[in-house]
């Protein structure tokens, strides 16, 4: 009996000393992370945006062409609509062969199965919803939105996926340009350049060899040990960003480098995709529409909130390097969209006027209603 009572003893003793260590390690990383001005991740239980990474609806994985796509299995519980492989249809039912489509294309702001930015409220939806209300009961939308594409994603996904659906899509719509960014997708000018359409995981395969693992995983505790984890085994978009930071122009690339691209900066890379949307969609004989995105920082009355606003309070948080590099990128887009019959400039609508967003760059509900009104203004003519 005895021995038994000390094998308890040691074995609890271990125990207490083993969760001891894992507290102090969580403890220690967790002030590291702070002294190297790493973005927190969450203390024993992780942050709000690590856990909603655990949503079916949130959680990506790695697409040889695309970069990501939603890695929902079929588990994606939405608020509005429901899910058939990369798209989102706002129909009550699947069976649509007799509706016209309509399918919207974008970044996070367009994204439905991101919930959290308006409760599901995106402006696909919302235009939806005013196709109902005035009685266009032949149309219905279908969300092709994947948060972090820009228009080279757009692009791709448009001739690989959407215009070979067995559907009746007579009207794309793209809202784009906040992530027209140069460095958005941690690449360098040789990229930008050379392969205007390759992200930094893209190019991390390709220079490494390997398959990389975007899906996120985690353990729903001690995330700055999982942390630790995915950077020793090269899973961390940290580790991808330094191992890649200066190697881009390298011998990896021999295969696949052509020299003399017409490619010289994002706004060249911008307007090359928006003419390839356009001209891919007359092929197929389907009307194509792209919106310059409003976004908070811009010059003029989205920098401008009324004070003691939810807006104003968003809006006071924006550093002047980033409105800066904003309205550079912004005043280049915005000549580059003029320039097209199809590209219209709805950046002064949906300005922070009290309560129109949700963070620096996304809109909420309220302004998702602004941004599907101007967009169904727009296309409405096409629409009989």
């Amino acid at each position: 009996m005895s021995l038994i009572n000390n094998i308890s003893k040691i074995l609890l003793i271990n125990t207490l000393v083993l969760i001891f260590l894992i507290i102090f390690l969580e403890t220690l990383l967790y002030v590291t992370r702070i002294v190297i001005d790493r973005p927190t991740v969450g203390w024993i239980i992780p942050t709000k945006e690590m856990r909603a990474i655990e949503d079916p609806c949130e959680n990506k994985e790695t697409h040889p062409i695309l970069s990501h796509v939603h890695n929902h299995q079929n588990k994606c519980k939405l608020l509005h609509g429901q899910t058939i492989g990369e798209y989102i249809y706002y129909d009550d039912t699947i069976d649509i062969k007799n509706k016209k489509i309509i399918v919207a294309l974008g970044g996070s702001t367009t994204d439905g199965f991101y919930k959290h930015y308006s409760n599901g409220n995106t402006w696909p939806k919302l235009l939806n919803d005013l196709l109902k209300k005035n009685n266009y009961n032949d149309w219905i939308i279908i969300n092709g939105g994947v948060g972090a594409y820009n228009t080279s994603q757009e692009v791709l996904k448009l001739i690989t996926s959407t215009l070979i659906l067995d559907k009746e899509i007579k009207i794309v719509i793209s809202l784009n340009g906040i992530n027209e960014f140069p460095n958005y997708f941690g690449t360098n000018e040789f990229l930008n350049k050379n392969f205007p359409f390759f992200t930094r995981s893209q190019a991390y395969m390709i220079q490494e060899k390997k398959w990389l693992l975007q899906s996120k995983q985690y353990f729903p505790y001690f995330p700055n040990i999982n942390s630790l984890i995915k950077y020793i085994f090269g899973n961390s978009d940290y580790q991808i960003s330094q191992r890649l930071k200066n190697k881009f122009d390298d011998g990896s690339f021999v295969n696949i480098y052509n020299e003399g691209s017409n490619i010289e900066s994002v706004i060249d890379r911008y307007a090359y995709n928006l003419s390839i949307m356009d001209a891919v969609s007359k092929v197929n004989e389907v009307k194509f529409y792209s919106f310059l995105q409003p976004t908070m920082g811009l010059n003029g009355i989205q920098n401008k909130a009324p004070i003691n606003t939810n807006d104003y309070k968003i809006l006071n948080k924006i550093s002047d390097d980033y409105k800066l590099e904003l309205n550079e990128l912004y005043d280049k887009l915005r000549l580059a969209c003029n320039k097209k019959s199809y590209c219209y400039d709805i950046t002064e609508i949906a300005n922070p006027d009290g309560d129109n967003y949700y963070d620096e760059r996304h809109h909420n509900q309220n302004g998702n209603v602004i941004i599907a009104s101007e967009i169904f203004k727009q296309i409405k003519n096409n629409l009989n």
